[in-house]
């Protein structure tokens, strides 16, 4: 089931055609831009601007998505399962969601993991995540 819910979400978005500048970016910088905007979205929401870390994880998808794609390793797959539950988590279930829900625990324990500081190191598309 993961494994048909990844498929779907890698085909839509970016077509990765020759027209799409970000589809022909690496596997290790598209891990790393997903990384910066997994990093603004964990600084809104610790600003509780939660609209604002919806929109840095939607951001955060589109690179995710090809990152997956590219890498085809578990991190990259459970990075991308991080960043597609934040990205559709409504704005407004983000404060319950955090007291409460065990998959917003074990995303958050991805997330940080795989995206640390801008002093750490860039994603491993063959570490993986949890």
């Amino acid at each position: 089931m993961v494994a048909a819910l990844l498929a779907g979400l890698v085909g839509c978005g970016s077509s990765g055609s020759d027209a799409d500048p970000i589809a022909k970016l690496s596997a290790k910088t598209l891990g790393a831009k997903t990384c910066v905007e997994v990093r603004a979205g964990i600084d809104a929401f610790n600003d509780h601007d939660y609209d604002a870390t919806t929109r840095h994880f939607k951001k955060a998808e589109v690179f995710a998505k090809l990152y997956y794609k590219k890498a085809q390793g578990a991190g990259s797959s459970t990075l991308l399962q991080a960043v597609d539950y934040y990205a559709h988590l409504p704005a407004k279930a983000y404060p319950e969601a955090a007291r409460s829900s065990v998959d917003f625990a074990r995303f958050k324990a991805i997330t940080l993991g795989q995206c640390e500081p801008v002093d750490g190191p860039t994603p491993d598309p063959q570490v993986t995540g949890a």
